[in-house]
């Protein structure tokens, strides 16, 4: 006679795809949202509080749940709130840049657990960096000692356009290789898990939701702004994603907030995707280290004069130590820079109206004349009704948005799996 399985003979990940589509809903809601009471929960989802109880019962006998900190009372007995069970099940996480790698592994409850950042070549071929990627993820599972069984999903991102039904890249400007190339299979064949991939802007702006979420309406806070967002990634290129009331919006191929590409002069610079004027091309990385150089060239900056004298280039961290040094036309070519983002970004301010815009990727740490460039050409050019409510800030995880974004990335699409 065959022996029944028990809880322990399934995989993390199965064992998540055998609950109710009810019991995924209150998990999803702990994911996002940290520890809550019964209550409360009952007032978020719009489940009786009877069903919420029984939902309760499950996951907690499931492991998924346990008892957290006792909550402030609101004027009767103090009650005590739920939490997702620390280490039961794990995420890995990849976040896939130009030059290098982030890797990290969190629990369900996205706790840090362990994390590593590795200088890798995406112009060395998927085949090599998968290679790199499973032996580091596999030696931090290793030194953890955490059972692979507990894996409950992977998350990826990867800078570049991510076919939304094919979950493959597709004409990557960095990646050219890697074109149609499935790593989420590969992934899974790999770990035993399922994976999940998306462009880097989209998971930066999962973190930052995830980030925001917790911060400000978890343990029953409501925050009173509206989730609309555009978060525009200033790196070696310039992307966006756009969050559409609390959801990311990924258009219909899931190629949305591709503005790096927008032509703003037609006669301008070739852009490394072949055409010419786009908006990275003009206003991005490539077009501030173009003008220092003639700045360089023609002796406007001594400083960055002496750097392309001694490299024979200028990069834009070379920039941002000019203006540090007080150079007067390293400052200027930031400001201006800043200004003409703005002016770019305003026209997508006027179409989408969102509440918030966040910016964020290497270059928008190199000064706070960018940001307060981009202030400036926004609230120059945009409407004034779309500029009333706006908040422009730097986004809140930094360069740690994007690889927690990957996390969100794996438990919500986990979640929202429909299975056969």
């Amino acid at each position: 006679m065959r022996a029944q399985k028990t809880t322990k003979d399934y995989s993390a990940s199965q064992r998540l795809a055998r609950l109710s589509q009810d019991a995924k809903t209150i998990l999803g809601h702990f994911f996002w949202f940290g520890d809550h009471s019964r209550a409360q929960l009952a007032a978020a989802t719009r489940f009786s509080l009877t069903k919420v109880n029984s939902l309760v019962s499950t996951l907690s006998s499931a492991g998924w749940l346990e008892q957290g900190e006792i909550l402030e009372s609101s004027g009767g007995r103090p009650s005590g709130s739920l939490r997702l069970t620390p280490k039961e099940a794990y995420l890995l996480c990849v976040d896939l840049g130009a030059h290098g790698a982030r890797v990290l592994v969190a629990d369900s409850a996205m706790n840090v657990i362990a994390r590593k950042n590795v200088p890798i070549n995406v112009l060395a071929g998927p085949n090599r960096v998968f290679a790199q990627i499973t032996k580091i993820l596999s030696a931090l599972l290793e030194a953890q000692k955490i059972d692979p069984k507990r894996t409950l999903a992977l998350g990826v991102g990867i800078p570049g356009p991510v076919d939304r039904r094919q979950h493959t890249p597709v004409q990557p400007p960095l990646m050219a290789s890697w074109e149609h190339v499935d790593l989420a299979i590969a992934l899974a064949e790999e770990f035993g898990a399922p994976a999940f991939v998306d462009n880097d802007v989209n998971v930066m702006v999962l973190g930052e939701l995830w980030s925001d979420r917790r911060r400000f309406q978890g343990k029953g806070k409501a925050r009173p702004e509206a989730e609309d967002w555009l978060l525009v990634k200033l790196g070696t290129g310039i992307g966006s994603a756009i969050v559409i009331q609390g959801k990311l919006y990924r258009g219909a191929s899931g190629g949305a907030g591709e503005i790096g590409h927008v032509c703003v002069d037609p006669t301008g610079p070739i852009c490394r995707c072949g055409q010419r004027g786009c908006l990275e091309a003009v206003n991005g990385a490539a077009g501030m280290t173009r003008m220092a150089t003639e700045a360089a060239k023609e002796g406007a900056s001594p400083f960055l004069a002496r750097v392309l004298r001694d490299r024979n280039t200028i990069s834009t961290l070379d920039i941002s130590h000019a203006a540090k040094e007080g150079d007067g036309y390293a400052n200027a070519i930031i400001q201006q820079m800043g200004t003409n983002l703005g002016n770019a970004l305003a026209g997508f301010i006027d179409f989408l109206n969102p509440r918030k815009l966040l910016i964020g990727g290497g270059l928008s740490n190199m000064d706070p004349r960018l940001l307060a460039g981009i202030q400036q050409g926004i609230y120059g050019r945009a409407m004034p009704l779309m500029t009333r409510d706006l908040v422009i800030e730097r986004t809140f995880l930094g360069a740690d948005a994007a690889i927690f974004g990957t996390g969100v990335l794996a438990f919500t699409e986990l979640l929202a799996r429909v299975q056969p």
